[in-house]
């Protein structure tokens, strides 16, 4: 994990040299569920930017709920008229890992039991960001495509310990990014 981060702060760090723009966001929708987020992207070319979002949901919600997740996507993002304005289309990726339990989630996954593993993905999406001053944006983005789900089904007995734990996978096709992001450019 520390070199897949330290490889990524330095692609965004060799990207800073030749950008003239860079912007850090908050997808709001990921504060609505509590995960801490952040999000920075660096223009590469009048047309071109990279975008690397970030959440993390460290708490678990009770002995019978648990939403734990860490996720990393980046997107390299094309813009129809200049980066950071207007319209943009994405290729984007998407790594997460999580121990769900107690909720019905849109994978195939039931309250009933508890989900421990990872997902990896990629996908295409739309997006605009609305001016809303020199420095501020408003950033909506949605997109699809396929996630690969990886994990251990399991029980909890009534000491809280994880019971008839299988391993599965999943492929799901759909939804695999959904924002409104708050936006400051940084010139």
């Amino acid at each position: 994990m520390k070199r897949m981060i330290l490889l990524l702060l330095t692609v965004f760090s060799s990207g800073c040299l030749f950008a003239q723009s860079i912007a850090i966001k908050n997808n709001l929708l990921y504060d609505i569920t509590a995960t801490p987020n952040l999000g920075l992207e660096v223009g590469l070319s009048k047309h071109l930017s990279l975008d690397l979002t970030a959440g993390y949901h460290p708490w678990t919600l009770g002995d019978d709920k648990s939403l734990e997740h860490w996720q990393v996507q980046p997107e390299l993002r094309y813009w129809l008229f200049e980066r950071f304005d207007s319209h943009f289309f994405g290729l984007h990726g998407q790594y997460m890992d999580y121990d769900f339990l107690g909720f019905d989630l849109p994978w195939g996954m039931k309250k009933e039991h508890g989900y421990d593993g990872t997902s990896w993905g990629a996908g295409i999406s739309y997006g605009y960001q609305l001016y809303l001053g020199p420095r501020w944006n408003m950033e909506f983005t949605i997109g699809g495509g396929y996630s690969n789900f990886k994990y251990t089904k399991y029980a909890i007995n009534a000491d809280g310990e994880k019971i008839d734990a299988d391993q599965f996978k999943r492929n799901y096709y759909g939804f695999t990014k959904l924002g409104i992001s708050i936006v400051y450019i940084i010139k």
